[in-house]
């Protein structure tokens, strides 16, 4: 039997029981349009935030990142400071224990195989260069010069080999600091010529000449400069007078570089040999005396070679310091005008607080003839107030692209269009507010590309020139140059000493007076040492030598300082010689 189904299909608008729909039903409860609408701004809402909250931890997880990264370069800063003051230990404190730890001599065998080129290359970057090194006497035997000379000389001592070697280091750089050493040297000289005149490159005078000897001096230094065939610069810094009777020698026309910077030498006796020189030299320093009444000043010398000029004025008498700068503005104009100097690119001027001071107005007015090609410039003053003025001077160079100048507490509103880089010397380059202040300075120097921060108490050492600043770019670039006495740092935008770790007293920065680095000096030896030391014995010995240098470097008995001192007669063959036979010969 069959069944049948049937299907009823309702119609658009019609309920399953037949009855008609209403086209337009009302909407079910809260479901209106109105809460729609409010669920949707919400949804909205909603969505917003959680872009924000993604946002926001995006941002923070960027900051912590920073964050991160900071601490990183802090800590890796704080890892490389770490680490130079322990190579600081290592380059000066352990090899002072090894040395005085150390029994028995090394196997001279290994040291005679060494070729004579390959020790030569060893030397020549171990030792370090004669600008690093004050010769003066009032820096005491346990000077940076003082300790180098005792290691040229043992060098010459290891054996036959290195003899050859190390007298060429040891005789490149002569310096005579007591007059007798000038008979000894020229005895040297005439034993072997070839051997020992080919070696000098340098020699400077700084010995006091007594009245007797004057003629003497003049005659026997003759001599030696014309027995060094390969010499290129003489250096006189003597602080004292020459006598009537001496005279500066005739200085052969091969040498280039001529040193009058710290002499007390008048203008009118340098005159015939800058007249001699003027064709050949390529680099000058002479010294300005105050209240100076030499004649020769309007002479008229054309220099074609000299790029490089350097001014010192120092004092000579204690005078006024109004008469002072009266007298030295004179002096300048008169040079301006006397000489000529085509090829300058180099120009220094260095005064003393003590009545040596040059006016600003001066130097401009030397720049405005001679500094059309000037591409450095360096003024060096304890008159602070006045490196203020020195735009006049940067208006006169329209090529300078390197400024070195001293501040104290304010910094001079300059500007200049050309200048690259800024050396500032500074007693104050350990605050981080000293060296941020300088940030305005590129919005002033258009193509300003880094300042520095020098240590003010390294102004005698002519490290502009030596250490550009564009040497150190970055973190990775920053090194330390540590030579007995002295350990140099040079970090990003700051040039600087470090305290020098070890029993000795080091370089004595800014004179016999700055106490500050033998201070820290001691702290540091203390900690490496780890023992007390007397305060009224030990510490002179250990930490400072400000009060017993001075006595006991003239002392003729001292041991030490004839070994620092005599440097040509242990390298002769003939044994030192008596000082007052020295001066016998002198006078004869």
């Amino acid at each position: 039997m069959s069944q049948s189904f049937q299907v009823r299909i309702s119609k658009p608008h019609e309920w399953s029981d037949g009855s008609e729909m209403d086209a337009n039903p009302e909407p079910a409860a809260g479901l209106k349009s109105a809460e729609i609408e409010i669920l949707e701004q919400k949804l909205k809402e909603l969505e917003v935030q959680k872009q924000q909250a993604h946002s926001d931890f995006e941002a923070e997880t960027r900051r912590s990142h920073l964050k991160l990264e900071e601490k990183l370069k802090e800590l890796s800063i704080e890892s490389v400071a770490i680490r130079r003051n322990l190579d600081d230990h290592l380059a000066y404190a352990l090899p002072m224990r090894r040395i005085a730890n150390t029994r028995g001599a090394a196997n001279p065998s290994r040291v005679a195989d060494l070729p004579p080129e390959i020790i030569r290359f060893i030397l020549y970057w171990a030792l370090p260069p004669s600008f690093l090194l004050d010769s003066a006497l009032e820096r005491g035997p346990h000077s940076s010069w003082a300790q180098v000379l005792r290691h040229k000389k043992w060098i010459v001592r290891v054996c036959r080999k290195w003899y050859v070697v190390g007298t060429e280091f040891l005789y490149q750089d002569v310096v005579f600091r007591r007059v007798g050493q000038i008979p000894a040297f020229l005895r040297t000289l005439k034993s072997s010529p070839a051997f020992f005149g080919d070696a000098v490159k340098a020699i400077t005078f700084s010995a006091y000449v007594p009245k007797n000897f004057g003629a003497s001096f003049t005659q026997l230094s003759r001599q030696i400069l014309g027995l060094c065939p390969r010499l290129q610069r003489v250096i006189f810094n003597s602080l004292f007078t020459l006598p009537p009777s001496a005279t500066v020698s005739v200085i052969p026309q091969h040498i280039a570089h001529l040193d009058f910077g710290l002499s007390s030498i008048g203008y009118v006796l340098i005159l015939p040999v800058l007249l001699h020189l003027s064709p050949t030299l390529s680099s000058l320093s002479i010294h300005l005396f105050c209240a100076t009444t030499d004649s020769g000043l309007s002479t008229p010398i054309h220099f074609p070679q000299i790029e490089s000029l350097e001014c010192n004025c120092r004092p000579r008498t204690y005078g006024s310091r109004e008469a002072t700068g009266v007298n030295l503005q004179a002096a300048l104009l008169t040079l301006k005008d006397a000489w000529s100097l085509p090829k300058l690119k180099r120009l220094s001027s260095k005064s003393s607080n003590l009545g040596g001071h040059v006016p600003i107005s001066a130097i401009a007015s030397f720049c405005a003839k001679h500094g059309k090609g000037l591409r450095f410039f360096q003024r060096i003053t304890d008159e602070y107030d006045e490196t203020l003025n020195i735009q006049t001077i940067l208006d006169a160079c329209p090529k300078l692209e390197h400024l070195v100048f001293t501040i104290r507490l304010l910094l001079p509103e300059l500007s200049h269009r050309n200048v690259k880089w800024i050396d500032i010397l500074s007693r104050d380059t350990t605050t981080a507010h000293q060296r941020h202040s300088l940030d305005h300075l590129k919005r002033t120097f258009a193509r300003l590309q880094g300042v520095r921060l020098i240590s003010y108490a390294l102004r005698d050492l002519e490290l502009p020139t030596h250490f550009p600043p564009d040497k150190v770019a970055g973190i990775n670039d920053i090194f330390a140059y540590r030579i007995p006495g002295l350990n140099l740092r040079h970090d990003v935008g700051l040039l600087y000493a470090a305290p020098v770790p070890g029993p000795l007293c080091g370089y004595e920065l800014d004179g016999l007076n700055y106490s500050k680095a033998a201070d820290v000096r001691s702290m540091v030896e203390d900690a490496l040492n780890g023992y007390k030391q007397d305060e009224t014995s030990d510490s002179d010995k250990s930490s400072s030598c400000d009060s017993q240098d001075e006595d006991y470097v003239f002392e003729e008995s001292s041991d030490d300082e004839t070994e620092t001192s005599d440097d040509s007669e242990d390298t002769s063959g003939e044994g030192s010689l008596d000082e007052d036979a020295d001066l016998e010969m002198l006078s004869a």
